[in-house]
């Protein structure tokens, strides 16, 4: 594919391009959380800091590498490469943000990323933070990314994450989860490196199409910067990876922590989980509400190897999430490794009600639509159509994000695809989970973006169905302690009918045939079983060996009355006999009895003993719990009883130094009261003295006291005038901000009329040039003109003086003629004769020589004044006369036009204020 040659980036010449449309979109009030989740103090306080991430890129990057920040906004980014040693160039589609832009280094464009000003392979770091959800066709970026990057450049991507970001933001248009980044990239030839931000919705990538053989090493520095407990994540395998999400300290794991598991390939994956730590517990592992069986603990020295049952991940991704009753978590390190499984083994140990009904739908499509290229599967998320169907491009789009790579979600009632885009739409067990006032709107929709046909699969309004399903729900809320969530979504919004939706089809004329799909005695009683083993883990290997049992013999039996689903076939055009017997032949024909197969009673009693023996291992498990709790308290009893003893010990030691310190406290009170006997009976009057004196203290201290209420009373009136002083303060504050506000608001105008302005005195300018133009060519004109009027001059005065000389010589030659008139003529007779006769031919010669000469002096006077002589009009000199006279009168009118000129309103403008010369002066030579 050619891809035309654009101009490279300069850092001297920064380029601006005409006004986008987006800039409407992406102006003042974006940055500002008008149509945003910015706050309204602006980007610059919710701005990413990426300097980490710039700066460790900068150890394998040599220095002046070239640095492209598509979004730059105000360019943080871009000065941080800057200062990391980078030549960086941030763009921007916003005018606004490029206006205000932090810092004037580097080179700045304007532009929208899918039609880059850069040259073919000239970039060697591609950074688009918080961009591609901006994209309307992220196609055309990625085209412009592969165009401009080096063979040896990275690209550096962070979206958020739909599954896990739920802030509205009205300009993201294409949020997708990471599998389908990772397998856009992988798809044009890159190999990506995947790790989350601080935030789990964070997803960002690096990819780079030729990595290089340090790429292990840049991948895993990559993945463990923003996660410090990426370095206990260790994946084997090419197409299977882990990654942190969201984890807190480093090396421990807390309840609530994610392992994110992405499956690259397009088969499923066979997982193994491993758990090294030295605890004995170990935490419980979740994929949804799947928990994850365990199975055993080995030692290893001082390391317990915790291992799991192995779980299957079909394509795209899936969180691991880690629950942990401790509030300080577990240390330790998980080692997950991946084998790849074949689809048909996968397929046949899905749960029997998925591969029932998709099972069918790939039959009904191969036999209705053997051609069709293209299926949109409307409800199913989980993408399990592709797997039953792999001949056909298939789309999924449901309410809810599925992270798979050709998954979708929509929120309106209206599907983002045009007219006929489709050429089969299939959706399987979702009306019913539509709530009644849109089903009608639900299934126009369908049929506006089908081209060929719809197949609708599900439970419908009938009493036998609906009683099966009232026993199940019943089942799981009074025996497991359990709400199903379907089942209770089909009894709020009650099952459709299906006359309603026929009649609806027939008004979009398409044309309609129904099969039944899930023998319903058989359907319940599975229901029964698998609802009870989802209780048990350990019974997951069972579960998946019954569904296979089932995939592989009953459901061929299964497709007849009565049925729990009903397929509606609705096409555009009748079916053709081939295609409606192809259909026929899916119906079963077994009519054996349920009783033969199926003994649903012994099942079930079967299967509550199984909850019996649950209900007595958790007995057992807590009994042995607590007596374990109760040696232990035992234990820390009798240590008590050891301390208390010791510490007994210690206080009857300390019991008999205080009965020491009794007697010799007794002792010194006896010998204190000899004392004082002695003082009192010698110092009365002292005594005496030191009580007046402390009478007078205790009257200072009192009047003190008075003196401290009174400045207290003073103090609390000085800060009641402070709070009114304060307030006054506050109110004069507020009327200040209120100036000030009318102020800036005042300076916006004055700016804003100050710009206009400038535009008009830009104008003015414009056209005072264009004016000093006009006159300097009519100055130029008007040269030449005084110059073409002085040749003119010349030329008539020469005129005049060789017509002068003409006529000077014509009046000779007539008065020469006139005088001397010729003799008549006689017959000669002998010399006389002679003679006369040769007078005679010399005046003739004379005569005819002077016509000559004036015939030459007119042909020269005509070259010379270049005119052309008529035929059959003879050229006199009243002729040359009158041609004189023509020209001395354009000469006259070409001094009025030069004297116009001189006397008009712009040349005397442009005069006064010195911009041209006048036109008075001579020209120069």
């Amino acid at each position: 594919m050619g891809v035309k040659k654009k101009k490279s980036m300069s850092k001297n010449s920064n380029q601006t391009s005409s006004r986008h449309p987006l800039e409407s979109v992406y102006g003042e009030g974006y940055f500002h959380g008008e149509n945003s989740g910015y706050s309204k103090e602006g980007y610059t306080k919710d701005r990413p800091d990426r300097s980490k991430l710039i700066a460790w890129a900068k150890e394998f990057k040599d220095g002046g590498a070239r640095w492209l920040d598509i979004g730059c906004a105000y360019g943080y980014q871009v000065n941080e490469a800057i200062k990391a040693g980078f030549d960086a160039v941030g763009l921007d589609v916003s005018s606004y943000a490029l206006s205000n832009r932090n810092g004037s280094e580097g080179a700045w464009m304007q532009g929208v990323a899918g039609n880059l000003p850069v040259q073919n392979a000239s970039v060697d770091v591609i950074s688009a933070f918080d961009l591609v959800e901006h994209l309307h066709s992220p196609d055309e970026f990625f085209d412009e990314i592969d165009r401009v990057l080096k063979p040896d450049g990275w690209a550096i991507i962070a979206t958020p994450d739909p599954i896990y970001f739920h802030r509205p933001e009205p300009t993201h248009v294409y949020e997708r989860p990471a599998s389908y980044w990772m397998n856009e990239l992988k798809k044009r030839g890159f190999t990506g490196a995947l790790r989350f931000g601080a935030r789990p919705y964070e997803i960002e990538i690096l990819a780079a199409r030729d990595p290089g053989g340090d790429w292990e090493r840049i991948q895993r520095e990559f993945e463990e910067q923003n996660q410090p407990n990426a370095a206990f994540v260790q994946f084997n395998g090419d197409l299977y990876s882990a990654h942190p999400r969201g984890c807190g300290a480093q090396g421990r794991w807390i309840d609530g922590d994610m392992v994110y598991w992405l499956n690259q390939s397009e088969q499923p994956q066979q997982v193994r989980v491993i758990f090294e730590t030295e605890k004995e517990n170990h935490p419980d592992l979740f994929l949804g509400d799947l928990k994850l069986h365990y199975d055993q603990c080995e030692t290893n020295g001082e390391t317990r190897i915790h291992r799991w049952k192995t779980v299957t991940l079909p394509p795209g991704g899936r969180d691991l999430s880690i629950r942990v009753e401790k509030p300080q978590g577990i240390a330790g390190r998980f080692v997950f490794s991946a084998d790849s499984l074949a689809r048909e083994d996968f397929v046949l140990e899905l749960s029997f009600d998925h591969y029932q009904r998709y099972q069918f739908i790939s039959q009904i499509l191969s036999a209705a639509a053997p051609n069709a290229e293209s299926v949109l599967d409307v409800g199913g998320a989980y993408g399990y159509l592709s797997l039953f169907h792999p001949q056909t491009r298939i789309e999924h789009i449901d309410r809810t994000w599925e992270d798979s790579p050709t998954a979708r979600a929509y929120s309106s009632d209206r599907l983002p695809y045009p007219d006929q885009s489709f050429d089969v739409v299939v959706s399987v067990d979702t009306l019913e989970h539509v709530p009644l006032s849109e089903r009608q709107r639900f299934i126009d929709e369908i049929c506006r973006v089908a081209r060929l046909g719809v197949v609708i699969c599900g439970p419908f309004e009938d009493a036998g169905v609906e009683e099966a399903e009232g026993v199940l729900r019943e089942f799981a809320e009074t025996q497991l302690q359990r709400r199903d969530r379907f089942l209770s979504e089909h009894a709020e919004y009650t099952l459709p009918n299906l006359q309603s939706v026929g009649e609806i089809f027939d008004r979009n004329g398409f044309d309609i045939t129904g099969l039944p799909n899930g023998y319903l005695p058989r359907w319940l009683a599975m229901q029964f079983v698998q609802f009870i083993m989802c209780q048990a883990p350990e019974l997951t290997d069972g579960k998946a060996r019954l569904n296979a049992l089932y995939n592989t013999h009953y459901y061929a039996l299964d497709n007849r009355e009565p049925a729990y689903r009903i397929a509606v076939i609705a096409w555009r055009h009748p079916l053709d006999d081939h295609a409606k017997r192809t259909l026929t032949s899916l119906i079963s024909q077994d009519r054996s009895s349920p009783a033969e197969m199926w003994n649903i009673a012994s099942l079930t009693a079967s299967l509550s003993q199984f909850r019996l023996i649950r209900e007595k291992e958790e007995y057992l498990r807590r009994r042995a719990e607590l007596e374990g709790r109760l040696h232990d308290h035992i234990h820390n009893l009798e240590e008590s009883l050891k301390e208390a003893g010791k510490r007994n010990e210690s206080l009857m030691r300390h019991a008999d130094n205080l009965q020491g310190m009794v007697d010799e406290g007794r002792k010194l009170n006896q010998e204190k009261d000899k004392l004082l006997a002695a003082k009192e009976s010698e110092f009365p009057d002292r005594l005496k003295q030191h009580e007046s004196a402390l009478k007078d203290h205790q009257a200072a201290l009192e009047k003190h006291i008075g003196n401290l209420e009174k400045i207290n009373d003073e103090s609390l009136k000085h800060t009641k005038n402070l709070e009114g002083l304060l307030k006054e303060k506050d109110a004069r504050s507020v009327e200040q901000e209120k100036h000030t506000a009318n102020l800036v608001a005042a300076l916006n105008e004055r700016e804003k009329h100050a710009a206009n302005l400038v535009a008009a005195l830009n104008e003015r300018e414009k056209h005072a040039d264009n004016l000093v133009t006009a006159l300097t060519e009519q100055q130029k004109h008007a040269a030449n003109l005084e110059v073409m009027l002085k040749e003119r001059d010349r030329t008539i005065n020469e005129l005049n003086k060789r017509i002068q000389a003409l006529e000077n010589r014509i009046s000779i030659l007539i008065e020469s003629a006139s005088t001397e008139s010729p003799k008549p003529l006689k017959p000669a007779k002998g010399p006389a004769r002679q003679d006369g006769d040769e007078g005679a031919m010399k005046q003739m010669s004379r005569v005819e020589e002077l016509f000559r000469a004036l015939e030459t002096s007119l042909a020269d006077l005509c070259a010379l004044m270049q005119l052309e002589p008529q035929t059959g009009m003879p050229l006199t000199v009243q002729t040359i006369q009158n041609q004189i006279q023509n020209l001395m009168a354009e000469r006259e009118r070409d001094r009025e036009m030069i004297h116009r000129a001189r006397t008009s309103f712009g040349y005397r403008m442009m005069r006064k204020t010195g911009l041209t010369p006048s036109l008075d002066d001579p020209p120069s030579e």
